[in-house]
């Protein structure tokens, strides 16, 4: 909408000898005022965000490219255990995405990671290496997604706000908004298509 109330004002101010540096102050003003519209939103979507910490996490790990710029954040930070919080959060998403076979599937396949495994840093049922096949997977994964609330919590509680300061904060913020509006656009191209 602000776009569309920039490229209406005019471009050139008829004014005598002074035409080309009106146009140079408006130029700067726009790229002055997109840039506070900028910090705007994103000091707004930073309120939203931390008012239900446990969700924004939940929304971010559920979308793929804000999940990468997450990990990339918790990986530059250092801690080992938001590493492995936000490890959990991807797994556990991909067991809650699956269903019926696939899910238990998947389920085997990431419980069989041995090293560093961080499903089993996060839940309380025993699982024996050689028993996997005969594994009843039903309380594991209820278990799994009980866990992956409370880590919600954890990651929304500890490590939200540090990453929302953070440059990479901003980047996944701004590309979020970007890729809504990039959907947005097609959505009214596809209406105005139709109609």
């Amino acid at each position: 909408q602000l776009d569309k109330l920039l490229k209406m004002l005019p471009k050139k101010l008829p004014v005598a000898g002074g035409e080309r540096r009106m146009e140079i102050e408006e130029t700067g003003a726009r790229k002055m005022q997109e840039k506070h519209c900028v910090q705007s939103l994103y000091a707004t979507t930073k309120v939203k965000w931390l008012a239900s910490p446990a969700e924004t996490v939940g929304s971010l790990v559920n979308d793929p490219e804000s999940l990468a710029v997450l990990t990339r954040y918790v990986e530059q930070a250092g801690s080992p255990v938001a590493r492995c919080a936000v490890g959990f959060l991807e797994d556990a998403n991909k067991l809650a995405c699956a269903g019926g076979k696939q899910q238990k599937k998947l389920a085997r396949k990431l419980f069989m990671r041995r090293w560093q495994n961080r499903l089993f840093y996060h839940t309380t049922t025993e699982i024996v290496y050689g028993e996997l096949d005969e594994t009843d997977w039903t309380p594991i994964l209820k278990d799994t997604m009980k866990w992956k609330a409370c880590v919600e919590d954890v990651v929304g509680e500890t490590v939200l706000r540090p990453f929302l300061d953070s440059e990479l904060g901003v980047e996944c913020v701004l590309s979020l908004r970007d890729r809504e509006q990039s959907s947005g656009r097609a959505r009214d191209d596809g209406a105005g298509g139709r109609a």
